[in-house]
């Protein structure tokens, strides 16, 4: 009876284990697929937000690495240090979500400490309904992300230092 017992309980070990293992190998599988694509997502919107800075800035700035965003007031932007070929001052490239008579859009904007916040237009945007949201920018939604973006880089900023 003993042996019976020693043999059932070995050959549930050995299930387990093997649904442990098999377990740990598709959590590692999903782990490294988020990693590879936490950075194809970060060049897509390097390579959005730096088309939107062509068109209406006739490419003067250059994207430079992710800022971290510790602020509560967004939760879906992302920040990027800015080269200008012009000036050796320091600029950001703010992207985020805001809403729209169409639905949420990818805002692009440009910061500098000195000059302020300032909308730079729709990324992944084209035709007729980016001519309508960009025939208005006084619109009273840009008008709000720019008065809170200072805020926005600020904190990424002190996370930088720190």
């Amino acid at each position: 009876m003993a042996i019976e017992n020693s043999s059932a309980s070995k050959d549930l070990f050995r299930h387990y284990g093997i649904f442990l293992s098999f377990l740990i190998v598709i959590f590692g599988i999903l782990f490294g697929m988020s990693i590879l694509n936490k950075k194809f997502y970060s060049n897509g919107i390097k390579e959005e937000i730096q088309k939107v800075l062509n068109q209406q800035e006739n490419a003067k700035y250059i994207i430079g690495k992710e800022l971290k965003i510790t602020s509560g007031i967004v939760n879906s932007a992302v920040l990027f240090e800015l080269s200008s070929s012009e000036s050796a001052e320091k600029y950001y490239a703010l992207m985020l979500r805001t809403p729209t008579y169409y639905g949420p859009m990818p805002a692009v904007f440009i910061y500098n400490k000195n000059s302020g916040a300032k909308f730079a237009g729709y990324a992944s945007l084209k035709g007729k309904v980016k001519l309508l949201l960009e025939e208005n920018p006084n619109d009273v939604r840009i008008t709000y992300w720019i008065s809170k973006i200072p805020k926005i880089v600020d904190s990424a900023k002190k996370m930088e230092d720190k």
